[in-house]
C-alpha cells in the first residue's frame, strides 16, 4: 500500500451529489485506484474558480488538472472490474461525443441519482 504522499493523483468531486458519491465509493473499492488516487470534495487549489461541481483530477507531481470526461477516462484507466472496462469503452467515442454524453449526465446527475441511490428500509 502506498504512502499518502506518494499518491500521484487527487480526485476532486461534488460531495453533495448522490451520483458522484456513489461513483467515488465504487472507485475507492478498487485496490488499484486506492493506491493511485486521493479523494477530495474540495475544488482543486489551482483554478478553483473553474470547478463547477463536477469532477477533476489533479496530478500531484506536475500540477496538471484534467476536467470532466478527461478526468473520468483517467479514473477508468485505473479501475478494476466492469466499471473500468465500461469507462474505457466510453473512451472509444470521439471526443465531441464523450463531451456531449458527459454533459448530459452531469447536467441531470441529481435527477439520475434518484434511480441509483439505495433507499433506507422501512421499519
Amino acid at each position: 500500500m502506498s504512502d499518502i504522499n506518494e499518491k500521484e493523483f487527487e480526485i476532486h468531486y461534488d460531495g453533495t451529489c448522490p451520483l458522484c458519491e456513489n461513483f467515488m465509493c465504487n472507485v475507492s473499492k478498487s485496490e488499484k485506484a486506492r493506491d493511485i488516487f486521493l479523494f477530495s470534495t474540495n475544488p482543486p487549489a489551482q483554478n478553483a474558480e473553474n470547478f463547477e461541481k463536477g469532477i477533476a483530477v489533479t496530478n500531484n507531481k506536475t500540477g496538471e488538472i484534467l476536467w470532466k470526461e478527461d478526468a473520468l477516462l483517467l479514473i477508468g484507466k485505473n479501475l478494476d472490474g466492469w466499471r473500468g472496462r465500461f469507462i474505457r469503452l466510453f473512451g472509444l467515442l470521439p471526443k465531441f461525443l464523450r463531451r456531449i454524453v458527459y454533459n448530459i449526465i452531469s447536467f441531470n446527475r441529481h435527477f439520475l441519482s434518484n434511480f441509483i441511490k439505495r433507499k433506507a428500509p422501512n421499519k
